[in-house]
């Protein structure tokens, strides 16, 4: 079988045995630790030692206690390279498609310093997350937030907010913002309107819509210093 550009050639894929769905020798069990984020960030950590010391067999799930972070908390599983992304002031069981010596590289967006605890598990569970109802989708809360561009050209972080857009929502420039328009992008966007800046136009009085997924936290807006920016969304 050929490879065309865009397709994958099935014969030339690695195949990796994992432990999803299978029945432990011994009763249901559980490791415990804690990730502490003012020692590091991220934290890799190999479990190899875990396994052959026959402490928990293999790893078929995690849980991952998140409620005093505000920010969102990531676990990536080697080889499978499986992200887990917990939400702020959230707890969630996971399946975990992993080797059976995995390493898995902690993190967490934004400042938080304080103990995640998680669990890793040798037996199958249902995915769910539990926490926090203003960000997961139940009777979600309008959010709303405002920026002033204080330095022209400088890049402003629209909130320190860290809440995870549920439906979507909308960023609007001021109609008192300078004609020339602004920008929506990173950390790093410019405020160059003229087709080679990195963000994404905004005129006097447009809106720019935010889609579901989105950190609040993570978006900048540039212009002119007095230029002002809103979002609305939930």
């Amino acid at each position: 079988m050929t490879s065309n550009a865009g397709y994958i050639t099935p014969n030339r894929l690695a195949s990796f045995e994992c432990y999803n769905g299978m029945t432990p020798r011994s009763n249901p069990r559980f490791s415990q630790f804690n990730i502490d984020l003012s020692v590091g960030n991220p934290q890799s950590i190999d479990f190899t030692p875990l396994i052959e010391q026959d402490k928990l067999e293999f790893v078929q799930s995690i849980f991952i206690d998140n409620s005093q972070n505000p920010n969102v908390f990531t676990a990536v599983i080697s080889v499978s390279n499986q992200r887990i992304v917990i939400p702020p002031n959230a707890q969630a069981y996971i399946s975990v498609i992993s080797p059976n010596t995995p390493t898995i590289t902690f993190s967490s967006l934004g400042g938080y310093t304080g103990i995640v605890p998680v669990a890793l598990l040798n037996f199958p569970v249902a995915n769910i997350v539990l926490g926090d109802a203003s960000n997961l989708g139940s009777g979600n809360p309008l959010i709303t937030a405002q920026a002033t561009i204080s330095v022209t050209g400088t890049p402003k972080q629209l909130t320190v907010n860290s809440y995870i857009v549920q439906t979507g929502g909308y960023i609007t420039a001021g109609s008192g913002n300078n004609a020339a328009g602004g920008t929506v992008g990173g950390s790093t966007v410019t405020n160059v309107v003229n087709g080679t800046g990195n963000g994404a136009i905004l005129y006097v009085g447009q809106q720019l819509r935010v889609p579901p997924g989105t950190m609040l936290s993570s978006i900048y807006v540039n212009g002119t210093a007095g230029d002002i920016f809103s979002f609305i969304g939930a």
